[in-house]
């Protein structure tokens, strides 16, 4: 993760800091098994576009242990 927006932090609970820090398993322990299944294509399209948004709804485990409905878009960058 390069970046983290205030509403993210606001949202999930997590500090900037922490979530810049998440590590790869981190970041795919917060996201709920059924939404992780063809995460890793989503993220290849991602870095291939260069610029161009590639949206996902997912469920995320917020830092109070709850999973919430987000739609995140990955971007190259």
């Amino acid at each position: 993760i390069a970046f983290s927006n205030l509403a993210l932090m606001h949202m999930t609970g997590y500090s900037g800091q922490e979530i810049l820090e998440f590590t790869p398993g981190q970041i795919l322990s917060v996201i709920h098994p059924t939404d992780r299944v063809g995460l890793e294509a989503v993220i290849e399209r991602a870095i291939l576009a260069e610029g161009e948004l590639e949206p996902r709804e997912m469920r995320l485990r917020f830092k109070d242990g709850g999973w919430h409905w987000l739609n995140i878009s990955a971007v190259h960058i």
